[in-house]
């Protein structure tokens, strides 16, 4: 929801070369110092990128998305499908700059990873989620995962995670779609759907307060919903807040949840360490994000 500093965050890391599930019961947090993508040293084969378009019948148009089938795809077996979410401004090719390739392509989990675009036709910052004005959570939720289970091999489980408007998105989904996200892990997120205190986020300028509340993933914590790893930069002070309230409300509720605080902001070397360790937190046994 927040865009301050992305722009100069993600021209950082793609000029650098940068290019799961389960969870405690508990609600343990974690001060993390390392912000490696992986450990392995190995250079496997990389994932496939396919950069395409998927129909939307709530929107009456195509849609982009990037799909990743990790090395060794096979048609004849069946993969885990994780949902990378993009920030503002941006697209689904942020997600690539930012280590999504390199962690499909080093999990020792095979899955596939797709990333949608969440901007939107009538307000670009959608947050990827409905409003009156344009019904995106049905676009990048749904509809989405309809199409993608129907053109790959997938087995049915999904994850989501994504960064900023993002991370509200892989919050918000799930309460969307409740049983349909076996995990969640929401990166520098913001997790009330309102105008904020910094910059205005105009995903729900004007919108009724039924909108506003459907949409607020912190009002729809619950003991059913996903396990959810919640992921944010240390001096990153409204992310810190909103992570807070988040993992306190859900855990009043007996929700799984951990939360990780990465050294930094609200800023690309966070999401690159967070995106990880949302993979590794999906799939404990991939060796990513440990």
């Amino acid at each position: 929801m927040r865009r301050t500093g992305i722009l100069t965050g993600l021209l950082a890391a793609i000029l650098a070369g940068a290019c799961g599930g389960g969870g405690s019961t508990a609600s343990p947090t974690t001060t993390s110092t390392a912000s490696k993508a992986t450990t392995s040293t190995t250079s496997p084969t990389p994932a496939k990128e396919i950069d395409t378009t998927y129909p939307s019948a709530a929107l009456h148009s195509n849609r982009r998305v990037v799909v990743l089938l990790p090395p060794g795809y096979q048609s004849t077996k069946r993969y885990p499908v994780v949902e990378f979410l993009h920030g503002a401004p941006g697209d689904p090719s942020q997600m690539i700059g930012l280590g999504m390739r390199t962690v499909s392509t080093q999990s020792k989990v095979p899955f596939i990873a797709v990333a949608p675009d969440g901007n939107g036709p009538v307000v670009s910052e959608s947050d990827f989620a409905n409003s009156t004005r344009q019904p995106m959570g049905t676009v990048t939720g749904p509809e989405l995962r309809s199409w993608v289970n129907s053109q790959y091999a997938t087995n049915g489980t999904w994850y989501v995670t994504g960064f900023s408007s993002g991370g509200f998105g892989a919050a918000y989904l799930p309460t969307l779609s409740p049983g349909a996200y076996k995990a969640a892990c929401p990166i520098s997120g913001s997790f009330t759907a309102q105008t904020p205190p910094f910059e205005g986020d105009p995903a729900f300028a004007g919108q009724p307060a039924s909108v506003t509340n459907a949409a607020s993933p912190i009002l729809h914590v619950s003991r059913s919903g996903p396990p959810t790893l919640v992921v944010v930069g240390s001096t990153d002070a409204p992310g810190l807040d909103q992570a807070h309230r988040y993992v306190a409300a859900m855990t009043a509720v007996g929700q799984p949840n951990k939360l990780i605080i990465d050294p930094g902001g609200h800023e690309a070397q966070v999401w690159i360490a967070g995106i990880a360790q949302c993979v590794g937190y999906f799939f404990p046994g991939s060796g990513v994000g440990q």
